[in-house]
């Protein structure tokens, strides 16, 4: 008899904690599904994108975007990298066209892309390029290119919307010496190459 109620309550202790741990997990689920949902939507009302077909890549910094029958360009705002032969700098700089190449093959196979204006920035740059943020599927691909090592933080003139993270971004490509950063390859030195 002592036995048959050590066992009824051994069974029962275990049922109660599984029936616990199970109440636990799903609070847990419940409060991660949560929390994405309640993300989600709050970064798709705040952001205002427009959405465009995507052409081309023209260089590291500027792509073709079409709109109905328009094509545009557009320079991506908060971002510089190497450049080829330009009249700025009467040079070509060290990894321009490996930043070109990662960009294009970020958006090789991109047909749509949205865009994003910055009420903080001029509408146009000296080139009438549209200045503005490019995204694909919520990524801000200007942020992920400095995040990948391929371009760095600019700030023209004005501190704009994704400042701070754009820093933060080229922050840690510096750290761990990402492409530009890397020793071995520019070490991001402003120097002329031989093509």
């Amino acid at each position: 008899m002592k036995e048959f109620k050590k066992l009824t309550l051994t069974i029962f202790l275990i049922l109660w904690c599984s029936l616990i741990i199970i109440l636990l997990i799903n609070e847990i689920k419940n409060r991660i599904n949560t929390d994405e949902k309640t993300n989600e939507p709050q970064q798709q009302t705040t952001l205002k994108l427009d959405t465009y077909t995507f052409l081309k890549v023209i260089d590291w910094d500027t792509i073709k975007v079409k709109n109905n029958n328009e094509e545009i360009n557009i320079r991506m705002i908060g971002l510089d990298a190497p450049e080829k032969s330009t009249t700025r700098y009467w040079y070509t700089e060290c990894f321009w066209n490996e930043a070109t190449n990662h960009l294009n093959e970020i958006l090789s196979w991109i047909t749509t892309i949205q865009v994003e204006q910055d009420p903080t920035q001029w509408e146009t740059d000296k080139y009438w390029r549209l200045l503005w943020y490019v995204f694909f599927s919520w990524n801000n691909i200007n942020q992920k290119m400095i995040e990948d090592g391929y371009w760095f933080e600019y700030t023209y003139n004005l501190p704009y919307k994704y400042q701070k993270e754009f820093k933060k971004a080229e922050k840690s490509a510096r750290l761990n010496k990402l492409w530009l950063w890397d020793k071995n390859t520019c070490n991001w030195e402003k120097r002329e190459i031989k093509d």
